[in-house]
Formats: structure tokens, sequence, C-alpha cells
């Protein structure tokens, strides 16, 4: 059943209505009692998580015991470095040794053999020692510098004279006295050579 709404002119279900109470002579007023639900205050409130122990606080340190501490990290970190350091240079020396070590018994074997064994035997044996000590050189980075019948570079040849060669252009090196050696591009020790003049 519905009722007339002279406000919104428009018929609502009476379930929807609301009744508004009228105050006799002698009454006091009484608000409508809300729709009953559940209030705030009757929903169980969970107790409050116990927070952790707080940590005692121990005074900050002043810089200047911040500072020792850094300087002892750091005097640490360096003695660790050093250490490193020695020890992958000494691998890399005992490497470097190992590899020489064949061309030592070679020699050694020349020299036992020189005083019964044919010159020319030993002269090829020096040979095949000197190709194995520069093969060594070689795995390692040390290739021996090409100055014969090369302009003079100041940056790998050190000129010790001049030569007469009608073979040679002049400024061209003529003569190697001594070779030189880079290890990885880098100059180990310039070639001794003579220029054509």
């Amino acid at each position: 059943m519905t009722h007339y709404d002279p406000w919104r002119r428009t018929r609502i279900p009476r379930s929807r209505s609301v009744r508004i109470p009228v105050r006799r002579r002698g009454e006091k007023a009484q608000l409508p009692i809300p729709h009953p639900g559940p209030r705030p205050s009757d929903q169980p409130v969970a107790p409050p998580a116990a927070s952790p122990p707080a940590a005692p606080q121990t005074p900050p340190p002043n810089w200047q015991e911040r500072y020792q501490q850094l300087q002892t990290e750091a005097a640490k970190t360096r003695e660790r470095l050093q250490k490193r350091y020695a020890e992958e240079t000494s691998h890399q020396v005992q490497e470097v040794i190992r590899d020489l070590l064949p061309v030592v018994d070679n020699l050694q074997a020349a020299l036992a053999h020189s005083d019964a064994g044919d010159p020319e035997q030993l002269r090829q044996g020096v040979e095949l020692t000197l190709r194995l000590f520069l093969s060594t050189l070689s795995r390692h980075g040390v290739t021996p510098i090409a100055a014969l019948g090369q302009p003079f570079d100041p940056r790998y040849h050190e000129a010790i004279g001049e030569i007469a060669d009608a073979d040679v252009a002049p400024g061209h090196v003529a003569r190697v006295l001594q070779e030189g050696y880079l290890h990885h591009d880098r100059l180990l020790r310039p070639a001794r050579v003579l220029i054509a003049s």
C-alpha cells in the first residue's frame, strides 16, 4: 500500500514512510529512534600490538673515533691488496721461469756433447735452442723488433753510427748490432743499429 508524498509528488511504498511524532501539550519532545545497527563502540577492538622492546641507545662515537676506524680499515685493505698483488706477480714470474727451463736443459745438453760432438751438430743444437727460446718469449708477448732495412725510427732504434752501404737507402738501418724487443707493443729494449749514410 502506498500513500501520497506532497513534496515529491510521487507515491512511495508505505514500508519506506517515516512517522513524525506529534508532541502533545505537557510532553517532552522525543527524537526518532534511528534504525538499529552496529555501532563502532559495539565492535570488538583488537588490542594494540606489543611493540618490540627498544634497544638501548648507545651514544654515537665522536668524529675522532670514526676517523680512527676508517684509518684502520684503509690500512687493512691496503695490506690485503698488496699481498694479493705480490702473489699474482710471483705466480706470473713462476710461469715464465717454468717455460724457460727447457731452454736451460737444451743448453746443458749442447755443452755436454760439445767435446765429442761434431761442430755442425753443435751449431744446429744452438740454433734449435735459440728458436725454442724465442718461441717461449713469444708466448709471453715478447717479440723482436724488425729493424734491418727499415727507416730509422728513434722510438725503436738506437743509432750507434753510420756505415756506407750501396744496397740500403740513406737513413735506413744497414746493420743490426743488437736485437730490440717489444712486450705487448711496449718497448723493452731498442735495437742498436748502424744507419746507411
